[in-house]
């Protein structure tokens, strides 16, 4: 599928990449709003290596192995043997010292339940390679509340965070363009009951669309078969 809006947030991606010093990105917003989809197609449009790990909620020692491997595997370097979050991330902002990198943490408050003093461990890293990395670190959440407590003024990534996005529904024109073929009418209900969430739209757009579907899908909005994605809350 075409990726369609967004525009001011590629450009803000964009700049933040264009520098040559390690920056960091927080990119927020409730489930299913495009947070992942945003980010994928920033890298798609890039020319920059690219690292792309979704955290989980397991151990830190499982979240090191899985980041371990996407890294191995995107940098095309032998298995890597780090014990700890911190030296792996050290290896990685050395890394980046001569080539720009893109690494991206989706669901980050997952890694931050289980991996102690997280938080600090970024701010000492990008305090230490601010001027000698190139690293583009993106770190992507749904649990609204914990993200924006990473930019207050009591956390120790307070400062350290260069580009904030509070990513929210497309507006019904960009929503529309995903529905080419359809009337204004059916337009307008569909956003009036899905909006622009990113789920909804993959399930109800397409030469297969017609109003039948529209209707299944509607049933199965209000029964909760996809109701648990939409109505996602953080513990």
């Amino acid at each position: 599928m075409k990726f369609i809006g967004r525009s001011r947030q590629l450009k803000q991606l964009n700049k933040m990449l264009a520098s040559d010093e390690a920056q960091m990105a927080l990119i927020y917003g409730r489930r299913r709003v495009g947070k992942s989809e945003l980010v994928k197609q920033f890298i798609k449009e890039s020319d920059v290596k690219s690292i792309y790990y979704e955290c989980r909620q397991v151990t830190e020692a499982s979240n090191i192995q899985g980041i371990s491997e996407v890294v191995s595997e995107a940098l095309n370097l032998p298995a890597l043997g780090y014990s700890s979050f911190e030296s792996l991330m050290d290896f990685i902002f050395s890394k980046a010292k001569d080539e720009k990198i893109i690494f991206v943490l989706d669901e980050y408050s997952y890694l931050r339940e289980n991996t102690r003093g997280i938080d600090s461990i970024l701010q000492a890293l990008i305090d230490k390679y601010r001027e000698k990395s190139m690293l583009k670190l993106i770190i992507l959440g749904s649990c609204v509340d914990i993200m924006k407590s990473l930019i207050a003024h009591s956390n120790p990534l307070f400062g350290r965070v260069d580009l904030v996005i509070n990513l929210k529904q497309m507006d019904y024109y960009d929503s529309a363009k995903f529905y080419p073929a359809m009337s204004d009418e059916d337009k307008v209900r569909i956003y009036s009951v899905f909006g622009s969430v990113m789920l909804h739209r993959h399930i109800h757009s397409g030469p297969e669309y017609n109003q039948a579907n529209q209707k299944a899908g509607i049933r199965r909005f209000d029964v909760g078969v996809d109701a648990h994605h939409y109505n996602h809350r953080c513990q």
